[in-house]
């Protein structure tokens, strides 16, 4: 059962793999003079009721969310716009935009892979649904 569980693990990664470089590479990093790892990695299930509190992940320059089950209504993960500044003085605007919001909502599909930079705070909506939520997060240094 233990190999079966670590077997899983490493196919999970070797089918990633190519997705973690693409976010290096889109960050502008140079993955060619460090060494890319998953440093952490935990499960999540969030049932009926249950959320996510705001927050970061220190020490890592990325972290990922992996939707394994996602039903309907089983809560959002919203991005904050980590620019202090935006917050204190904004124009009016006409339409919500990527640029003009301070917060940006991903609804959860199941397969779906969430890669961010590690610093940029983030919060997971409370679960409406009678199913769980469940998710795989990790850490990328």
């Amino acid at each position: 059962m233990k190999k079966l569980f670590y077997e899983t693990i490493k196919f999970f990664v070797s089918s990633i793999k190519s997705k973690i470089k693409r976010a290096i590479d889109d960050m502008g990093w140079d993955s060619e003079k460090s060494q890319t790892k998953i440093t952490n990695m935990w499960a999540i299930i969030n049932t009926k009721g249950a959320s996510n509190a705001r927050h970061t992940h220190p020490n890592s320059f990325l972290s990922a969310v992996y939707y394994i089950k996602a039903p309907i209504d089983c809560g959002d993960i919203l991005f904050y716009d980590p620019r202090s500044a935006k917050v204190i003085r904004t124009p009016e605007i006409n339409e919500a935009t990527p640029l003009n919001v301070d917060q940006v909502n991903i609804t959860p599909e199941e397969g779906l892979l969430v890669m961010f930079p590690s610093y940029l705070r983030h919060s997971v909506g409370e679960n409406k649904s009678n199913d769980e939520r469940i998710v795989i997060s990790f850490n990328i240094d």
